[in-house]
């Protein structure tokens, strides 16, 4: 199978200082199996140096990891979640549920049953 071509317009070097200053360290770690993929290291061996395990050593994970890479350079290998489901609560039901939260729930002490009987 041919090589997926990455696109070299950042050298190595210079993906490794983006790497040290990334915060998410998913992307730090992509940007390092980038880096060592540049530099002539098989997709396995790039990997390892980046401290990724079996499970992201799957072909099509690196395959599209190199494609956003490609596409967007660095900023396209951060993870792009979605906004997830949609509340099933409406929004009068929410604010109903937040007014009884903030309130707290009141347990009735002793002093206050004795005093009903």
């Amino acid at each position: 199978m041919p090589a997926l071509m990455i696109r070299e317009d950042l050298p190595p070097g210079e993906l490794r200082r983006l790497a040290k200053a990334e915060r998410d360290l998913r992307v730090a770690r992509r940007l390092l199996a980038i880096a060592a993929a540049l530099e002539g290291l098989s997709r396995e061996a790039a990997a390892r140096v980046a401290g990724m395990d079996r499970q992201t050593l799957r072909f099509n994970a690196c395959v599209e990891r190199v494609i956003r890479y490609n596409r967007g350079g660095p900023a396209g290998l951060s993870d792009h979640w979605g906004d997830g489901r949609p509340c099933r609560l409406t929004a009068g039901q929410q604010a109903t549920l937040k007014a009884i939260v903030l309130q707290g729930l009141r347990i009735p002490t002793k002093a206050a049953t004795n005093s009903n009987l």
